[in-house]
């Protein structure tokens, strides 16, 4: 009776185990997949007509998100066994993102081959997705929020925001730089203040800013860009593919000043019936005091006061108004013309204004009253085209006549041969 005791604690105990070994097993084949995102990325940029079926290159089967996880990370690239397909964290030594990125990926030739190199879009997705199989899913992926930024140049300080996504374990910091790079065009110090310093995001903590302190001058110097970068993460955190933010200062001495005079459209046409013909004047580059401006009509073909009311007018702009839309008069007749011009210009702009391009447009008035006539060739001036109704009278008569000649000539025949008989 002890020992059916025992072998049953025996069973049990081995039963256990074994179902803790099973449990383990399908916890390992219950692996995780590429996500939805990447997979589509393999798949559209032709990465799955090489490696996927019996025999895919390199040993690597991307043909479904299942397998692509379980060839990818972690796992030794066959071309180099030094080198890890996919370093979870890491995409600066994956050997995929090397090769799907043109860079020298010590290991074969660049993908896809024969190819376009995958777009912008794609290669950020493929960049976020390693790092955040990494340390940065447990302690977070650091990013700009956004890409590019405006700002006013009478704003003294700028706040730009930096995320925390993934993780937010424990206590990050992330360390940035403000300066002019590449091709920027703002000046430290007289734009905007140098920076190099740290944030830092508490447990928990998903968001933070970054204060930049703008520089206002008096000079109009157009737009100014500079670049806010995220240059390293600390405490485990990861920075991910969005490091720059792009600020662009907008120039305010712009509204300071008089303004520029032009028209709105290059020319203008019209119908003679339309009676009025609406023309905008714009006020650009500055709105700044009263300005004044002349407008006025100068023919071409068409004659002032006979085709159009002649305009002299002085527009007045207050200050800040920037356009303002003058009426001008046609004038209707009922002679057939061709099509007529005349011109608008703009001049004499006071209180430090000035005329821009366009200051002269052409108008042109088309004709509405006559219709055109077709003649036809050979046909006498005036004279009128034959109805329908008498061209079928003449056929209907020709046609009787050719069907009385045609019985009187058989007759003839018939009696012809009768008498020959």
């Amino acid at each position: 009776m002890l020992n059916l005791y025992f072998e049953k604690s025996l069973v049990n105990r081995i039963f256990a185990r074994l179902i803790l070994v099973f449990g383990l097993i399908a916890s390992l084949n219950l692996a995780a997949e590429v996500p939805a995102n990447v997979q589509t990325i393999f798949e559209n940029n032709g990465c799955t007509g090489c490696h996927s079926g019996n025999s895919p290159s390199g040993s690597l089967s991307l043909s479904d998100a299942l397998t692509a996880e379980q060839q990818l990370i972690d796992i030794n690239a066959v071309c180099n066994p030094a080198l890890k397909r996919v370093v979870a964290g890491d995409p600066a030594n994956s050997v995929l993102y090397r090769k799907v990125s043109m860079q020298n990926p010590g290991c074969g030739a660049a993908m896809p081959l024969n190819a376009e190199m995958i777009s912008q879009a794609d290669l950020a997705i493929l960049y976020d997705w390693i790092v955040a199989i990494g340390p940065a899913g447990d302690f977070g992926l650091i990013e700009m929020q956004a890409p590019t930024i405006s700002v006013s140049e009478m704003e003294t300080t700028l706040s730009i925001t930096v995320t925390r996504n993934l993780g937010s374990t424990g206590q990050v910091t992330v360390d940035y730089s403000v300066a002019a790079i590449d091709m920027d065009n703002a000046t430290g110090g007289e734009d905007f203040v140098l920076q190099s310093d740290s944030i830092s995001f508490a447990e928990g903590q998903t968001s933070q800013t970054i204060s930049v302190t703008l520089i206002d001058d008096d000079q109009f110097e157009g737009a100014e860009v500079f670049t806010v970068t995220l240059n390293q993460a600390n405490g485990g955190a990861v920075l991910g593919s969005q490091t720059q933010t792009k600020v662009t200062i907008e120039d305010d001495e712009v509204l300071n000043e008089p303004g520029t005079f032009l028209f709105s459209a290059v020319s203008y046409s019209v119908s003679e019936s339309d009676d009025v013909l609406q023309v905008t004047v714009l006020r650009t580059f500055g709105a700044a005091g009263i300005v004044t401006v002349d407008i006025n009509s100068s023919d071409i073909s068409a004659n002032a006061n006979s085709d159009y009311v002649a305009l002299m007018q002085t527009l007045s702009f207050d200050e800040g108004v920037k356009s303002q839309t003058v009426n001008l008069s046609l004038i209707n007749d009922t002679a057939e013309e061709s099509r007529e011009t005349f011109n608008l210009t703009l001049t004499n702009p006071t209180n430090g204004a000035v005329v821009g391009n366009p200051s002269q447009v052409t108008v042109v008035i088309n004709d509405d009253d006559g219709t055109e006539v077709v003649e036809e060739e050979n046909e006498e001036p005036g004279e009128e085209p034959p109805s329908t109704n008498q061209t079928e009278a003449e056929y209907s008569a020709a046609g009787s006549v050719f069907y009385l000649n045609f019985i009187l000539i058989f007759w003839g025949l018939l009696h012809l041969i009768r008498t020959q008989r």
